[in-house]
């Protein structure tokens, strides 16, 4: 085929751009790489995005939750600890010092403790784990106040009642439901009853 029959038959697009320019760019070609050019600032668009979320979203580290968590159940395990002594009409015989050093001592325990639970909360065992301790914990507390009412075991109370809430508060709610059912049938069918059997 001749140079004038290729310049006869040629697509009205091809036509055109030679006419113009011959070194320009066919418009499908020009199209796909404006097209291509896009997505790739598209695709570092969302990158940096997915960037700042992920930085948003990240938890803080375990250990400093742990901390966090401490404080307000330091607090609360301090305040049980004082309202024993308040029960048992002893408050002259408490001494602030014993107070503080019986608090502190739970301190590690409990950061150690948090800090398993919060390192591993995704797994469903730790949480059928925990849920079973919080049980024990609560039923246990209920045997001390009903039918063990010694001084001496009643000071164990504020560190169960401590962990019960904690149990409570890291499961899922499915099993923190579960976790109060033992207590409730302790409480009702042999705790509270034997109490007063033996007070009658």
């Amino acid at each position: 085929m001749s140079e004038t029959d290729k310049k006869m038959n040629p697509t009205l697009e091809e036509y055109l751009r030679k006419r113009k320019n011959p070194n320009q760019k066919p418009l499908i070609q020009i199209a796909d790489e404006k097209e291509r050019l896009l997505k790739i600032k598209e695709q570092k668009e969302q990158q940096k995005t997915e960037g700042v979320e992920e930085n948003i979203e990240e938890e803080p580290p375990y250990f400093l939750q742990s901390l966090v968590f401490a404080v307000p159940f330091t607090l609360l395990y301090a305040w049980l600890y004082y309202l024993v002594y308040f029960q048992y009409n002893m408050l002259d015989e408490l001494e602030y010092k014993e107070l503080l050093i019986e608090t502190l001592k739970i301190i590690p325990s409990f950061i150690m403790i948090s800090y398993l639970v919060r390192r591993y909360k995704k797994y469903l065992l730790l949480h059928i784990i925990l849920g079973i301790a919080g049980s024990i914990c609560a039923v246990y507390t209920i045997h001390i106040i009903f039918i063990d009412e010694r001084f001496g075991q009643m000071l164990r109370t504020p560190g169960l009642i401590v962990l019960c809430i904690y149990a409570v508060m890291e499961v899922n709610v499915v099993i923190a439901v579960l976790v109060i059912i033992p207590p409730i049938v302790y409480y009702y069918m042999d705790g509270f009853r034997t109490k007063l059997t033996k007070m009658e």
